[in-house]
């Protein structure tokens, strides 16, 4: 986690060789040739392919093109040879008065040979072809196979090669994993918004983790992540390099599509279901299914287990103060017109118009009857994160109650938005406020003694509408935070004093307030 730099008070406080890729022809094997036929033709066509295949009509043969060379594939047959003549008949003798003998006859000629079938390409097709005469070939789109019918049934003529394998490992064997790598098995809306706002958390995986082995450079490896009551789908792809794998196994945090609106509107516990699939080179090799009880967004995560590690986060409580909630105009206006030489001025006068400004808010919410109420339990039995619910400013406002934090908050919130330099004080077990001044009442001075002020003792005026009673119970609260603070530094334990300034702690972290939306 990054490191925050807490304020204290008065000193003591304060590759790329990628794996060579194989490329398909050279671990392709191809078994046959499949014909492309090209018809009758008085001679070769020009630039043929492999496969190619013509009938030529001055040769009379079928050829086909196996890359190099013109093959026969069939030819027509020759004529039959010519019978010889028959012997002449011998000369008749002359008879008297007889007749010439005749001559002897002729053979006749010799039976012509049939001519040789050249194939006929019926081109691609799902099923043979009816009604097939001999020579009749085509290939099968179905099963990858050509055929030639002999006369009486089809003969395998050709079939398609089987590709190699393209890819450059065997993915099943791929040790990849994806795991929820959260904070806890449980999950902490607040926590999250938080995170995704602050720096501070720059350590911490989102929820999710990858861990791909070094053997899977040169692959495309693909995570998905259904959408469920927190995320929107989220599809995401990498490609394995080398440099991402020098120091081993790549883990990384992808950036989740988070649903803002679901976060910050959750206000009851209930879970959610977490589907996650990883593909390399588009094969599915790892998933998780996952159900995780979720928290309310009142839940504020003050202390956590990480990696074996105790993480203290207990300046996360600052999220809840909110100088930008627009009820604080509407309190602005209505203390300004209960007297009208009254103004907010912040820090640029004297200390004790910084007082007379923190009363002021003071006495709204005590004529109002806000009042202390201790309830900070959560419904948690989460052993690796420590939890305090804490009250939105609208439902300080509503509800006219507030505990240590909340009322702290509520009053830091108003006090910001006025210009005061206000600060969230957390000793063990308890929460307070804290205003430091600008300017002093005696001249020359800076920075003069912080404010104290403690926030439970809010509606403890004996007779709120009494104007005295008012400010007496405002200055014992006064009195009673700068007790507390100077009882633990006179027994030093100082380290249990943590003050966060909520202008330092924006500045340095980029801590935002949480909006409420309900």
């Amino acid at each position: 986690m990054k490191n925050l730099t807490f304020i204290f008070l008065l000193s003591f406080l304060i590759f790329t060789v990628a794996m060579p890729s194989c490329k398909k022809e050279e671990i392709t094997q191809v078994e046959y040739i499949v014909p492309i036929w090209k018809g009758s033709l008085e001679s070769a066509p020009s630039n043929p392919e492999v496969g190619w295949a013509y009938y030529d009509t001055q040769k009379m043969q079928s050829f086909i093109y196996d890359g190099s060379s013109w093959q026969v594939m069939a030819q027509d047959g020759k004529d039959g040879v010519n019978g010889k003549d028959g012997t002449n008949g011998k000369d008749g003798k002359n008879g008297v008065n007889g007749k010439d003998g005749k001559n002897g006859v002729n053979g006749k000629d010799g039976v012509n040979g049939k001519d040789g079938l050249g194939i006929e390409w019926k081109g691609d097709l799902s099923i043979a072809p009816a009604n097939p005469r001999t020579n009749w070939a085509y290939y099968n789109t179905t099963d990858g196979i050509s055929y030639i019918y002999n006369g009486y049934a089809w003969n395998v003529l050709a079939k398609d090669g089987t590709d190699g394998n393209n890819d450059p490992i065997n993915e099943p064997t791929l040790d990849c994993n994806i795991e929820w790598d959260y904070i806890s098995d449980e999950f902490y809306p607040s926590f999250t918004y938080m995170q995704l706002l602050s720096s501070a958390f720059s350590e911490e995986s989102e929820c999710i983790t990858v861990t791909i082995p070094k053997d899977a450079v040169g692959s495309k490896i693909t995570l998905t992540i259904d959408a469920n009551q927190f995320m929107d789908k989220t599809v995401l792809s990498e490609n394995v390099t080398a440099d991402k794998v020098k120091d081993g196994n790549w883990k990384y945090s992808p950036t989740i599509n988070w649903n803002q609106e679901a976060l910050l509107s959750a206000d009851q516990p209930g879970f959610f279901n977490l589907n996650a699939v990883l593909e390399v080179n588009n094969k599915e090799v790892k998933r998780i299914t996952k159900r995780i009880i979720y928290h309310s967004i009142n839940d504020c995560v003050y202390g956590f287990i990480y990696k074996n590690q105790y993480v203290d986060s207990r300046w996360l409580f600052c999220a809840y103060v909110n100088e930008d909630n627009p009820r604080i105009d509407e309190i602005l206006q209505e203390c300004l017109a209960w007297d009208n030489t009254r103004q907010f001025v912040g820090n640029q006068w004297t200390k004790q118009d910084v007082v007379n400004q923190m009363y002021w808010i003071w006495e709204y919410f005590a004529l109002r009857n806000t009042r202390y109420s201790s309830i900070t339990n959560t419904s948690s039995n989460d052993t690796k994160v420590y939890s305090q619910y804490v009250r939105f400013f609208d439902q300080c406002i509503d509800n006219n109650q507030a505990n240590c934090v909340d009322g702290s908050c509520l009053l830091a919130s108003i006090y910001k938005k006025i210009g005061l330099d206000v600060a969230l004080v957390l000793i063990p077990s308890h929460c307070f406020l804290a205003v430091r001044p600008k300017t002093s009442d005696v001249a020359g001075q800076e920075d003069a003694n912080v404010i104290f002020l403690e926030t439970t003792l809010m509606g403890s005026a004996s007779n709120p509408y009494n104007e005295k009673d008012r400010i007496d119970s405002f200055n014992n609260a006064v009195q009673r935070g700068w007790d507390e603070f100077i009882d633990l530094v006179n027994n030093g334990e100082t380290d249990g004093i943590l003050m966060f300034f909520i202008d330092d702690l924006r500045q340095q972290s980029g801590i935002k307030p949480i909006p409420r939306t309900r």
